[in-house]
């Protein structure tokens, strides 16, 4: 999507290895389409959240993104308090190599059609 001179690569996939990365099909349609909208006048391209190896090919400067969470009732400082702590362990789990791999590990053990947002804990019988 271009807007405003800035195009949203919204959803963009590549292998982490980097002996494949380097002739993917998603490479070279991103080398691509990165053309086109230098040739249409686009400046500056945003490639998504997070770190990746494919991005600091293309890319010189990352842009620091921020979550803001602020709670205006009892029950939304509530839920403040309790989505600031899932963010910080998915931030630690994502920046720590051995968590990380493990999370990916458990993610590939997940039933078909699953994930980690649609799977509950099943609780043994107290």
């Amino acid at each position: 999507m271009l807007h405003r001179g800035r195009f949203h690569a919204m959803i963009n996939s590549f292998d982490p290895d980097p002996e494949i990365a380097r002739t993917s099909s998603g490479n070279l349609l991103l080398m691509s389409t990165m053309q086109m909208m230098c040739d249409r006048g686009c400046k500056v391209f945003y490639l998504g959240i997070g770190e990746a190896r494919y991005k600091s090919t293309w890319c010189d400067r990352a842009e620091p993104l921020f979550d803001t969470l602020y709670g205006v009732t009892l029950k939304g400082h509530a839920y403040v308090l309790g989505k600031s702590a899932a963010l910080r362990l998915k931030r630690a789990i994502k920046q720590n190599k051995r968590w990380h791999d493990t999370m990916e590990k458990l993610r590939e053990n997940l039933p078909p059609g699953k994930t980690t947002r649609n799977v509950r804990v099943a609780r043994g019988s107290d």
